[in-house]
């Protein structure tokens, strides 16, 4: 079976409901604001709370009547890797997604290094046994440090330096409400933010290589070719392929300048976040790319070949 990396699922009572209200979305709606629907394609982590995207009109936010409000822990993966993107997707597609026994961003690692691993394997294993998927996404790791750079939640510590003094300095997080308050802090060595990608890399990884249950997900495959994406999962998980899927549009646009996925395509193929913020990351590549794990990036997989390889900003003499 597929192994992918996000965290997301779907019950069958989900798929039902779901069927049985596509009638019934004929309701006032109330217009997403499009820096809100920019965000989301940008892999952002701001919650669409108690509301979901109607399906036939994907720029609008309604409630579904006998579906489930889920606001938060529907998905796993680590901060702006486009958990949220995929949330809607899956809401506009099957349903409300189930809520995971867990915090979605908990550190997959294993516990002698400050995570949760043997937790996940616990709560995998009995998901397994009620024949639920799951999905962890993960992202560029170059284009991951400059979002988090730009909004670093429980990693503010980390990131509310310059780019000199975060490729120097270990990195805690820290406490965030929801954030269960008998867990330890997860730490992580210098350069920390860069071993933040990948520790939760490698967790999320090592969890699919033992549960076939769960599949690991390119944020940028997802942004590229959603289609595929979800469809990829639909059949991973079991469930029936929707003919067509229904997408997450951009909003009309009053201006010259890309919006959405327009914008966030733009990104990952013109590997524009190499020069976003004040501070651009792009003078510090070279020293990111000497401590990636490599080892662990050949073993992400690819849904969409076309997107550029997570080694394309590295010069190659630190490949």
């Amino acid at each position: 079976m597929m192994k992918f990396s996000l965290i997301s699922l779907l019950s069958g009572m989900a798929l039902a409901r779901f069927a049985e209200n596509q009638n019934s979305l004929d309701q006032p709606q109330q217009k997403l604001p499009a820096a809100k629907l920019n965000e989301l394609w940008d892999g952002k982590e701001d919650i669409i709370s108690s509301t979901y995207f109607a399906a036939g009109n994907p720029t609008a936010l309604v409630g579904i009547p006998g579906l489930p409000v889920v606001d938060e822990n529907t998905q796993m993966g680590m901060f702006d890797s486009g958990t949220n993107l995929m949330r809607v997707y899956w809401t506009l597609n099957f349903g409300a997604p189930d809520v995971l026994p867990f915090w979605k961003h908990a550190p997959p690692m294993k516990q002698e290094l400050g995570g949760f691993q043997e937790l996940l394997d616990e709560k995998l294993a009995q998901l397994k046994l009620q024949n639920r998927s799951v999905v962890a996404t993960v992202r560029n790791p170059i284009s991951h440090m400059v979002s988090w750079k730009k909004c670093g939640y429980s990693l503010v510590g980390c990131t509310n330096k310059q780019w000199s003094d975060i490729m120097t300095s270990p990195c805690q997080f820290k406490y965030v409400q929801g954030y269960p308050e008998e867990w330890p802090l997860a730490s992580f060595e210098a350069p920390g933010l860069v071993n933040v990608w990948n520790e939760y890399t490698r967790g999320y990884l090592e969890l699919a290589e033992k549960h076939d249950n769960l599949m690991v997900i390119r944020y940028e495959d997802l942004v590229s070719d959603p289609e595929k994406t979800i469809k990829a999962f639909a059949k991973f998980a079991g469930f029936k392929v929707p003919h067509k899927i229904v997408h997450v549009e951009s909003p009309a646009k009053d201006h010259g300048n890309p919006a959405g996925r327009e914008a966030s395509l733009s990104k990952i193929e013109e590997h524009e976040y190499l020069y976003e913020t004040h501070h651009p990351i792009v003078d510090f590549v070279p020293k990111i790319c000497e401590n990636i794990d490599w080892s662990i990036v050949k073993d992400i997989p690819k849904l969409v070949e076309s997107v550029p390889d997570y080694d394309s900003d590295c010069p190659k003499s630190y490949l």
